[in-house]
């Protein structure tokens, strides 16, 4: 990955990051410069050649397209196998699959809570009585998304509005780190070593991520933001969520992979979980140490797995042996 746009020398940078000279650009990001590894857009603000950055402003769409390794990666193959991970999100065939309406209203919320200036410029409400299914309809929507705006319902806005006030009147501590000095949507990548025990080999894996919000706290000290839009934020509820969905193999993820890429120290990863139904009750949570501990022995499974399966282009699935299956205890007679 190289090619970051510019460097802008006035752009805030994260406690402790290393000011990147614009000449070492093309180097900036990872090991092999050239034009197929160009990541477009964004603002490279700190980082050591060839081994870590934090890219600003980087577009969605371009940071996902990077090939190196990310959470959603890992949670693919900690929930299901590697060749689950290859398909859904590595091989370059893959069909382009539509966000659900879940996933487009976590979004919406994101934007409304994190980075609520961009709302007018992502999104647009649907004028009262315009039908799609037109002709008219249909030129409107298309040159909305020619622009770049997704086009929503004004409950859908309304909805987005009501989550965001309820985050800051219910969690005083995350409005203040909201309001506080950080930056929404940063792209951080580093390189991460991983040895093979079985052979002694070492892999070094490109990686990368993005939290919601990376807030400066103290000096050389951040703590990250991850939203989450969730049926139940009670503690019981959101933690059956939290394991279901890998959360803590993400917090681990960014908390240790965002020290490496910025050279900062991550004090926390904190969990802002909002509910998606009325009237979006909102509660804040840190993976306790037990937790993080074993994320962070997954993770290091994980890598040297992905780093395995790259290595050799086999991405394993389930047996391919015929086996006996035994039905759950719920099924057979005692």
């Amino acid at each position: 990955m190289s090619g970051v746009g510019e460097l802008d020398p006035d752009a805030p940078r994260p406690p402790g990051s290393i000011a990147i000279d614009p000449g070492a650009l093309n180097q900036a990001l990872m090991r092999d410069p050239g034009p197929e590894r160009a990541v477009p857009g964004g603002r490279l603000v700190s980082g050591v050649p060839g081994r870590r950055a934090v890219v600003y402003d980087m577009p969605a769409d371009d940071y996902h397209a990077l090939d190196a390794l990310g959470s959603s990666t890992l949670k693919k193959m900690a929930s299901k196998t590697p060749y689950h991970a290859w398909k859904l999100g590595l091989d370059p065939e893959r069909p382009v699959i539509e966000p659900s309406a879940a996933m487009l209203a976590g979004t919406l919320a994101h934007c409304a809570i994190l980075e609520p200036d961009a709302l007018n410029a992502r999104y647009v409400v649907r004028p009262e009585g315009l039908d799609g299914r037109t002709k008219v309809g249909k030129v409107w929507i298309n040159e909305q998304r020619r622009f770049g705006r997704e086009v929503i319902t004004f409950e859908q806005m309304e909805v987005a509005f009501a989550q965001a006030r309820a985050v800051r009147e219910q969690l005083p501590e995350v409005a203040e780190l909201l309001d506080g000095a950080g930056h929404s949507e940063v792209s951080a990548f580093w390189v991460r070593e991983v040895v093979d025990p079985a052979t002694g080999e070492v892999y070094e894996v490109e990686c990368k991520c993005r939290p919601d919000r990376v807030c400066e706290v103290e000096p050389r000290s951040v703590v990250l933001l991850d939203v989450k839009t969730a049926k139940q934020a009670d503690a019981e509820g959101f933690a059956r969520a939290a394991a279901n969905y890998g959360y803590e193999i993400q917090s681990a993820w960014y908390q240790d992979g965002y020290e490496e890429a910025a050279d900062v120290l991550v004090m926390a990863t904190v969990l802002v979980a909002v509910e998606s139904d009325y009237p979006h009750a909102c509660a804040a949570y840190v993976i306790d140490d037990d937790g993080m501990r074993e994320a962070r022995e997954d993770v290091e499974k994980l890598v040297l797995r992905y780093a395995r399966c790259k290595r050799s282009g086999v991405w394993p699935s389930y047996p391919r042996e015929t086996q006996a299956l035994t039905l759950p205890a719920w099924r057979r007679r005692a």
